[in-house]
């Protein structure tokens, strides 16, 4: 067929999975012995591709039970590092907090009224989701929740985490969805006219975290696929 297939399986060092935890933060991560042997199998690594349209094919036609596919430097083999607005992927350089990448945002423009996220906070014991004002009304967009923050950083502490983070309101796109996806363009833009053949292809949103943050290991509320891309290696300008 016109799509090449993905290599072989190839096999990723496992990472060091702990670091300090400073004051406020979360615990220090550690890793059962088991479940370290369990991540470090062969057998459970990620299948690599090098190669734009044999990764294409892979997400349009493979199989994705208990399967990962990786496409190393796919940002930029997707033609895809831009599509991420230049202002939000400058704004995460050099920061080392949530609230640094926040101010940063505001400085370059972004209207925090006009983007909204859900954010997680730690008080010292658990993870907890900003909701509310000190006044008992709820926050609906990223402006009322960092303010939120702001007045309470005694209780609210790093690390701080931002879950879907988007637009308030939906946008149309270039080829006539619509939706409140920071993207301008993603891998669903990439398929063309196959993407039809999926009953349903939703445009995902971006997550923000400083150090030791992130989401829990967990099933979403549907079986379908994803696919994650990561600016955090790349520059703010192609």
């Amino acid at each position: 067929g016109p799509w090449p297939s993905p290599c072989r399986r190839s096999v990723f060092p496992l990472p060091a999975m702990s670091a300090p935890a400073g004051e406020g933060q979360g615990p220090t991560p550690t890793l059962d012995p088991l479940i370290r042997d369990l991540l470090a199998d062969p057998a459970k690594a990620p299948t690599v591709i090098e190669d734009k349209a044999a990764f294409l094919r892979e997400v349009l036609v493979g199989k994705h039970i208990d399967e990962v596919a990786v496409l190393p430097r796919g940002l930029d083999k997707l033609g895809l590092t831009t599509s991420m607005p230049e202002a939000f992927r400058a704004s995460v350089e050099g920061q080392d907090c949530l609230c640094g990448f926040l101010d940063s945002l505001a400085e370059k423009g972004v209207n925090l009224r006009d983007v909204d996220a859900s954010m997680y906070y730690w008080d010292g014991k658990k993870e907890h989701r900003v909701k509310r004002s000190q006044d008992g009304k709820r926050v609906k967009d990223l402006a009322g929740k960092y303010e939120a923050l702001k007045r309470n950083r005694d209780t609210m502490r790093e690390p701080l985490y931002l879950g879907e983070l988007r637009y308030t309101q939906k946008r149309k796109l270039p080829d006539g969805d619509h939706s409140r996806t920071l993207l301008t363009e993603d891998v669903k833009d990439l398929i063309g006219d196959s993407r039809h053949w999926m009953p349903m292809w939703d445009r995902g949103h971006a997550f923000v975290g400083g150090e030791l943050s992130g989401s829990s290991l967990h099933c979403d509320q549907t079986l379908w696929s994803n696919v994650g891309k990561n600016w955090a290696a790349c520059s703010s300008t192609p």
